[in-house]
């Protein structure tokens, strides 16, 4: 610090050493070394003159700009601004790219008043006060911070940071002006909207703050906060955004199919809001479809996947999920999960469904991992979820189940397993499949329903017939038995016949079998169903290909032999055997 009546201060000869040069009350020249200087010529009209390094000047007087000097390529230099521009009307402008100025890279205000900045080419960072500043970045990639106040910041060419305090702050960017960034630090209107032409925001408060992007491949950042995180629905091609939440729990929304939505691990719950169709990233935990999204895919976290009003495909994925449809016909893909080991085992539902009353026809799809599934010895059961119409389990194998419909009219359909499927109320349809099938309709008009393949007989391995599929509850007021796509033509009045010979209370399956085979046979191929009865059931037999006899046989408990079945009529691509 210079002393009293001394004028000049002169560091040149102390090399690098990082000073800070203070003057006195009079007119001063302070020269810095080559280090890291701070020039403050406190009172008086001083002249500054900092030399290599990166320096500071201090300035207390207006007239002081035009005495600081700094030589090209002596550190990156900062101008801070320290007195007050008293007219409340005309700003002060400090325009770096002019003058004994531009070599200066840096401005800060910390005076008050009005002040305008402008830049160089040299990569700018300029900072106002709490008025209304005008600031304007150079060629390079410039920083503009406003401060408080309705400040204007233009960036021009470069890669620009501008730093937003409020919804009065206004940010101009050109055309093809670089990659710039806009530091939201607080905002009272909660949303922060990027202006065209710029990249990239950031919440950089503590405080929520939303953002939204605008027609470019936008990357917005949240904070730590709660934030929404909106791309906007107008890119244009190619250009995709880049969402990245913090360790609140955020809501993205995404428009395009290329948006990249970034969670790490333990940031809060996030929800991804998606007009398309979408499979969660890691880390993000809820899916709600909008718009004219379809598909929805979870990850292996516990999700919540909601769908729209339209016919949704939902799938949570690995973990345990809730499914939330809506007005569509929607489908539900859910695991079969196993729990425990051995004959104790049991296989349920990994996810919960979720319906109300009157929201489409809906169905659910069991899967299974056919590796964890190889030695499972247990029982594996589902329940339909109230409103959900469909049940279809077809793509599961050879796996044992128990599937059980609801109040409403459900399609259950098995798989090549031996299932146990029930109905419930309802007027239902049932396919047991391949396999050794165990079919109740329960209360209404059921119907069930028999392609080929389905119940077949086997006269070397089953003479008793305990290996075809049972009918428990056949209905003959009712119920329906389909045949589906079996070929049988039932233009002929002989199609279906009812066994005269071997049938009541000392009937027994081999003898109806054998009786039916000569039906068959000796009708050369026009009697393709015949019905016989032992004391207690009802047995259907159908020859679908005119060898050796009956292929497929179906047991109807409780169904008596003095009860005439009835005809068969054909509806749509199924044969139906009818009750009257």
């Amino acid at each position: 610090t210079l002393g009293a009546n001394l004028e000049v201060l002169d560091a040149r000869n102390t090399g690098t050493l990082a000073i800070t040069l203070n003057g006195n009350a009079a007119d001063n020249r302070i020269l810095g070394n080559a280090g890291n200087n701070i020039l403050d010529g406190k009172a008086g009209i001083d002249t500054l003159i900092g030399g290599a390094g990166d320096d500071l000047y201090i300035l207390d007087n207006a007239a002081e700009l035009a005495l600081v000097e700094e030589e090209a390529d002596e550190g990156n230099d900062t101008l801070q601004i320290g007195y007050n521009n008293t007219s409340k009307t005309e700003a002060q402008s400090i325009d770096l790219s002019v003058g004994n100025l531009v070599n200066f890279e840096n401005v800060t205000v910390t005076g008050t008043g009005l002040f305008n900045l402008t830049g160089n080419n040299l990569g700018n960072k300029l900072t106002g006060n709490a008025a209304a500043n005008v600031i304007t970045g150079g060629t390079g990639n410039d920083t503009l911070d406003g401060k408080n106040g309705g400040d204007t910041l233009t960036g021009g060419d470069g890669d620009d940071t501008y730093f937003v305090y409020s919804d009065k702050d206004q940010v101009i960017e050109g055309v093809e002006g670089g990659n710039d960034t806009v530091n939201v630090v607080s905002y009272a209107k909660n949303t922060y909207k990027l202006a065209d032409n710029v990249e990239n925001a950031i919440a950089y408060s503590k405080a929520a703050i939303n953002l939204t992007g605008n027609g470019l491949a936008n990357t917005l950042t949240g904070n730590d906060a709660a934030n929404i995180l909106d791309g906007g629905a107008n890119d244009v091609d190619g250009e995709f955004d880049t969402l990245i939440g913090g360790k609140g729990n955020d809501t993205y929304i995404v428009n395009n199919i290329g948006d990249v939505v970034t969670e790490r691990l333990n940031e809060g719950v996030d929800t991804v809001k998606s007009s398309i169709d979408y499979s969660l990233t890691a880390n993000v935990e809820n899916l709600t479809l909008t718009g004219s999204a379809i598909f929805g895919t979870g990850n292996d976290l516990k999700n919540i996947i909601t769908g729209n009003n339209l016919a949704n495909v939902l799938d949570g994925g690995a973990g345990v999920d809730q499914l939330i449809g809506g007005d569509g016909n929607d489908t539900y893909l859910v695991d079969l999960v196993i729990k425990g080991t051995g004959a104790k085992a049991t296989a349920t539902l990994e996810d919960t469904v979720v319906e109300k009353a009157g929201q489409g026809d809906d169905t659910l799809i069991l899967r299974t991992d056919s590796d964890a599934f190889a030695t499972f010895i247990g029982k594996a059961s589902v329940t339909l979820a109230a409103n959900v119409e469909n049940l279809d389990a077809s793509g599961t194998g050879s796996l044992n189940l128990s599937l059980t419909g609801n109040a409403g009219n459900n399609l259950i359909i098995g798989n090549a397993g031996n299932n146990v499927i029930n109905g419930g109320a309802g007027n239902d349809k049932l396919v047991g499949g391949l396999g050794q099938d165990t079919l109740t309709g329960g209360a209404g008009q059921d119907v069930f329903i028999f392609s080929a393949g389905d119940s077949n007989v086997d006269r070397d391995n089953d003479a008793s017939g305990t290996r075809i599929d049972v009918i428990t509850d056949f209905n003959i007021k009712d119920d329906t038995i389909g045949f589906n796509n079996l070929g049988i033509d039932l233009d002929n009045e002989n199609t279906v016949q009812t066994l005269s010979t071997d049938s009541g209370a000392t009937a027994t399956y081999a003898s109806l079998l054998a009786a039916a085979d000569a039906l068959f046979q000796s009708s050369e191929g026009s009697v393709k169903v015949a019905i016989g009865y032992d004391k207690g059931s009802a047995y259907i037999f159908v020859d679908t290909d005119d060898v050796v006899g009956a292929d497929t046989a179906i047991k109807l408990v409780g169904v008596k032999g003095d009860v005439n079945i009835g005809a068969i009529k054909l509806v749509a691509d199924d044969f139906h055997l009818t009750p009257p």
